[in-house]
């Protein structure tokens, strides 16, 4: 530790033994920073206020019908992006800086200029914004805030509207590759329908299991119908092959057609073409209940062409009744049996049918299945598109009314608080504090020099650098004896000194007044 203390005593003796050096250099650096401090031009500031109202009535009436531009990130990604190089050479040009600029460097000069002394910043509350910019010239400061204020409304206005058209096209280019989608998956659905008709069910109709258990079901109740049938015709078969004539009063079976008077004739035969117009609406002509039923009415119609105008002859006789109420009978049966015929034929063609259905039906129990989860599949992919292609078209009318909302609606408000203006006096440069720093310099320039000549040309000034020097062993030292001469020309050195020193504070002291007092 007194090893250290030591060396900076004999760094503080070296250096204050070419004191006048360093206040010459302190003297030679702080008359000439100030005379520079004293040269540099005024600086004229122009300043600008905005307040940017983002509050709308508009927007609470038209909450989920048009789409709210984010005013709040729009501006603040604005006032980060107003210093790009477009925006500045724009700036340049409506100041007329760039006709002072005849050289690609210049104009780049001109630009690093701008972005270095434009200033945007929050004006201490929300949404409001001070612009300020500082030149020589009152003038060009004003017309460079301006320009500057000018691109800051424009820029934040013409963004909104250029991302909504942007957002509008690539909307419109969506909804037309969606309609294509539509179009396609409809052609797609439609050949489907086609290649594999009969195999999808309706909108309202059951599944492939679904249709397989109602057409058995249905050919299970067919073949009932049809044994019944076939039971009741061949009753009467056997009624009619073992009929033998009958005396007058034997019972009559009742077969519908009472005594086969011309009256009952003429209605079973219109009753029968009713039913005819009937089934000829539900089937072809081909159809076996159609066939049943014609060749039902051609007998009805031959019977009543046979049949003799006056059916009741006086016969007077027993006999004669007896054979005439044989012939009824036998006649009554004989239509029965053609009624009972049909309808065998006519059931049977429809257990036919039936058969055919659930045997195509339980053929297919590996394709059907199969067609109709192809056609799910299809009918799926087909309404999630569609209700893309729907969500779409509301995106797009919310776009095409928020941008005519855009156009004829002020969103956003901006309202300029306090207009460019230029003080009459100079915002800087300040000088004061520009003096200080200079004469800071020179002191420090000062000692840094006595410093520098104490090194350069070092002497002994203890015992102990002796000894190091020497590198032998002090023994002992001879103190100087000072005369008055010499008392009194260091009493003088030292006045002079103090009062160069004293010069140059008092200096400082009267320049920084005097720049505080303007």
């Amino acid at each position: 530790m007194d090893q250290i203390f030591a060396q900076i005593m004999e760094y503080i003796r070296a250096t204050w033994r070419y004191r006048w050096y360093s206040l010459a250099a302190a003297w030679i650096v702080a008359v000439l920073g100030w005379a520079w401090v004293y040269e540099l031009p005024d600086q004229f500031e122009a300043s600008a206020r905005v307040y940017v109202d983002t509050q709308s009535l508009l927007a609470p009436l038209l909450k989920d019908l048009a789409v709210r531009p984010q005013v709040a990130q729009q501006l603040d990604m604005m006032t980060r992006t107003l210093f790009s190089r477009p925006n500045l050479e724009e700036v340049a040009r409506r100041a007329d800086l760039d006709l002072s600029a005849k050289t690609p460097a210049a104009l780049e000069k001109v630009i690093n200029g701008l972005s270095a002394d434009i200033k945007l910043t929050s004006a201490g509350r929300s949404n409001l914004y001070s612009l300020s910019y500082q030149s020589p010239k009152p003038q060009l400061a004003q017309k460079v805030v301006q320009a500057a204020l000018n691109m800051f409304v424009e820029s934040s206005l013409g963004s909104t509207r250029k991302d909504l058209s942007t957002s509008r096209q690539f909307i419109d280019q969506q909804v037309s590759v969606y309609r294509q989608k539509l179009h396609e998956m409809e052609d797609r659905i439609a050949k489907f329908k086609r290649e594999h008709s009969g195999m999808i069910p309706g909108q309202n109709e059951s599944d492939y299991y679904g249709q397989l258990q109602q057409a058995h079901e249905q050919l299970q109740q067919a073949k009932l119908e049809l044994e019944e049938a076939v039971r009741r015709r061949d009753s009467y078969e056997g009624r009619l092959q073992g009929t033998e004539p009958v005396l007058l009063g034997t019972p009559i079976p009742d077969t519908g057609m009472g005594g086969s008077s011309p009256t009952e004739l003429d209605s079973r035969i219109a009753t029968l073409v009713q039913n005819l117009d009937q089934l000829r609406l539900r089937y072809t002509a081909q159809h076996p209940d159609v066939v049943a039923t014609e060749r039902v009415l051609a007998e009805l119609k031959a019977q009543r062409r046979r049949e003799p105008r006056r059916r009741n002859a006086p016969s007077g006789s027993v006999n004669g009744g007896s054979v005439g109420n044989e012939d009824s009978y036998l006649q009554q049966l004989q239509f029965a049996l053609a009624e009972a015929e049909s309808e065998v034929a006519s059931l049977q063609a429809r257990v036919n049918e039936y058969q055919q259905r659930y045997e195509k039906l339980k053929a297919a129990v590996d394709t059907i299945p199969a067609v109709q989860v192809q056609y799910k599949a299809l009918t799926r992919d087909y309404n999630v598109v569609q209700g893309n292609y729907q969500k779409l078209l509301e995106s797009r009318q919310k776009a095409t009314l928020s941008g005519d909302i855009e156009s004829n609606t002020k969103t956003v408000d901006f309202r300029v608080v306090d207009p460019p203006h230029v003080p009459s006096t100079p915002a800087g440069p300040n000088r004061a504090l520009l003096s200080s720093g200079v004469f800071l310099a020179a002191l420090g320039v000062g000692v840094g020099a006595a410093f520098l000549f104490g090194q350069l040309r070092p002497m002994i000034m203890s015992r102990q650098t002796l000894e190091r020097v020497s590198d032998r062993p002090f023994l002992g030292a001879i103190s100087l004896s000072e005369t008055p001469q010499m008392l009194r020309a260091r009493r003088v050195g030292l006045t002079a000194y103090a009062l160069a020193s004293g010069t140059l504070l008092v200096a400082f002291g009267s320049l920084t007044t005097f720049y505080l007092i303007g």
